[in-house]
């Protein structure tokens, strides 16, 4: 007789255990379902995310693993997946975003992500200044027209006129390290390919943070608003609260790596965002990571875009985004 109660408490708690590991897993796959499918360039950009895609880290992120984050190998395959209103969120150009919603309104800047990353580099050339930089031949090796804007924006704010005082020569990204290796040269070139330059030879040098130089003239509190996460507007109008953990995530995960960047460079080896761990740790400094959400980002969004609209108005689709561009 006791054989038999035994055996039927057993499996009395065998069916509860089943019974709760069902019920744990049907949660666990509604959440899931109803989760942020986030999409960012291979890059610097991925770094900041780089704690969010370890959801067992501690401390944990808010929303585990349920966020499914994509790495896209090409920018001209992201912006078509954003114009067709494919993608949910994702870490893009601060042009681009301005284009997207000028021109099809379904994506909103969350938040921006850098204070920028982009610099002067010099191989057997003494360069003090920007002024140094008159009469010299400049070679721009950025692949950008928003960020060629945001130079000579510099140049003029600081007495070089582009066009008449320096020789600017575009350099193509198969040529870099090749021409950068002859003496005499100077480039403007963004991170990660800046470690990776200065890690090859050492007589390659920063001569100018052309970040320190944007806060000298803007102001400390207006970062070079170069990138930035939007969210389709259906996706964040769904679940708001939601989505404002998933914020709350990133701005940890930027934080945490800004503060680790050793740690967060181990981690890089699990994912192909097309930096190594070795470059990882030396260009997490320079990357100049921040969170900052869209209504405190507002001014230093506008300041860039209308430097860009002077310029290369295209690029953000002719005109500044109004104010239901900024994601509150």
């Amino acid at each position: 007789m006791r054989r038999i109660i035994l055996i039927g408490f057993v499996v009395g708690i065998l069916i509860l255990s089943l019974g709760g590991c069902k019920s744990w897993g049907k949660s666990y796959e509604e959440a899931a379902a109803t989760t942020f499918k986030v999409n960012v360039l291979r890059g610097t950009t991925a770094l900041g995310m780089i704690k969010m895609m370890e959801p067992s880290l501690k401390p944990n992120p808010r929303l585990g693993d349920t966020v499914k984050y994509v790495i896209e190998q090409s920018q001209d395959t992201l912006y078509a997946k954003l114009q067709a209103g494919e993608i949910e969120t994702a870490v893009i150009p601060t042009e681009m975003a301005a284009k997207l919603y000028n021109n099809e309104g379904q994506y909103q800047l969350a938040a921006i992500n850098t204070k920028g990353a982009m610099y002067v580099l010099t191989n057997g050339v003494v360069i003090n200044s920007w002024t140094d930089l008159k009469g010299k031949e400049v070679h721009f090796a950025v692949p950008s027209k928003a960020l060629l804007a945001v130079f000579k924006y510099m140049l003029v704010q600081n007495g070089v006129d582009p066009d008449k005082d320096i020789t600017l020569k575009f350099i193509e990204s198969g040529q870099v390290q090749t021409d950068i290796a002859n003496t005499n040269k100077i480039m403007v070139m963004t991170e990660p390919w800046v470690s990776e330059l200065i890690g090859t030879n050492s007589n390659i040098k920063i001569a100018l943070d052309i970040q320190k130089e944007w806060n000298r003239i803007n102001g400390e509190e207006t970062p070079l608003a170069h990138t930035c996460l939007v969210v389709k507007q259906e996706v964040a109008a769904r679940d708001p609260e939601k989505f404002g953990l998933f914020l709350q995530d990133y701005a940890d995960s930027i934080n945490w790596v800004n503060k680790k960047p050793a740690e967060a460079a181990r981690l890089v080896a699990n994912h192909d965002i097309g930096i190594s761990p070795e470059v990882a740790e030396e260009l997490i400094p320079r990357c100049n990571m921040l969170y900052m959400k869209a209504t405190d980002a507002k001014p230093a969004v506008e300041k860039y875009l209308k430097i860009l609209q002077g310029n290369t108005p295209d690029s953000i689709g002719g005109k500044l985004p109004d104010k239901n561009f900024y994601y509150k």
